[in-house]
């Protein structure tokens, strides 16, 4: 995992329906969300990596027991480096 790497958690809970949305950066290629989501409770996990310069990854997970959800390791892949320029409608750069 990359230093300084943003993380963020997409919770989805039921009974009652919620989504929260957690976010915080990787220390030494680690990352943890200690209180992101209720225990005991059934729930859905988006766990979405974003670093520049790789290509962003994500993991689903059904938490259905509502347990502590298990370790998850991230391989980042290096992205094509890629350079924009946008146009108004005379063709002149923004």
């Amino acid at each position: 995992m990359v230093n300084g790497a943003t993380v963020v958690l997409a919770v989805k809970t039921f009974g009652p329906f919620r989504l929260n949305v957690f976010e915080t950066k990787t220390e030494q290629g680690n990352f943890a969300f200690s209180k992101a989501y209720p225990f005991k409770k059934k729930s859905q996990l988006v766990i979405t990596v974003i670093a520049d310069g790789y290509l962003m990854t994500s993991d689903f997970v059904h938490n259905d027991d509502g347990d502590v959800v298990a370790d998850h390791m991230f391989t980042l892949e290096k992205g094509t480096e890629k350079t924009f320029v946008f146009k108004d409608a005379a063709g002149q750069p923004l």
